[in-house]
């Protein structure tokens, strides 16, 4: 009889767990990264969390106005500024005086950037992909391979990610060797 109950217990929890999970899809003609000023997303990341904070006021650097963005990790922040181009998506990390493209202006499978110093490449491989996570499903994601092709100026990082963003709901997630790797939380 204890089995009985155990087992239906446990049939009773996965089906609610299950029945739960949110599907979002894109928003159509919308931004892949929407810069919302004062928005704040909670993403978690193995077996930690971090945060990207996007300023409430617009900074002015060089003539071009940014949104400053401080992602917050346990062992400390980092700052960027993004700003949008038509539907592009560009950035300039702190310190540094040239842009790297997040997003380009037509993203179309195969399509390859780089970063503006040369350290990472970046590569169109999907602009219908779906992200699972263990509180939503995204579909029809556009999905962008970070390859670092200096891993002496990148010696934390690993060789190759796949980031996926939405439309409307900009950068949702990442993929490392096909697992997921770091998401944002459903309350965003």
């Amino acid at each position: 009889m204890k089995i009985i109950l155990l087992i239906s217990t446990l049939f009773t929890l996965t089906a609610f767990t299950f029945t739960n999970k949110k599907t979002l899809d894109e928003i159509p003609d919308k931004s892949y990264h929407p810069i919302v000023l004062g928005q704040k997303l909670t993403y978690r990341a193995d077996l930690s969390s971090y945060s990207m904070t996007f300023d409430s006021l617009p900074t002015v650097i060089n003539g071009l106005t940014y949104i400053k963005c401080t992602t917050t990790y346990e062992t400390g922040q980092s700052v960027s500024y993004y700003r949008q181009d038509g539907n592009r998506v560009l950035y300039t990390k702190s310190g540094q005086t040239t842009e790297t493209v997040e997003i380009p202006e037509n993203p179309e499978v195969g399509l390859v950037w780089f970063e503006s110093d040369s350290t990472w490449k970046y590569t169109v491989i999907s602009v219908k992909e779906t992200l699972e996570t263990p509180e939503t499903n995204y579909i029809n994601c556009l999905v962008i391979q970070s390859e670092n092709i200096n891993p002496n100026a990148n010696p934390r990082h690993y060789q190759l990610y796949l980031q996926y963003f939405q439309r409307e709901r900009g950068y949702i997630g990442t993929k490392l060797g096909g697992l997921l790797y770091s998401y944002v939380t459903i309350e965003n």
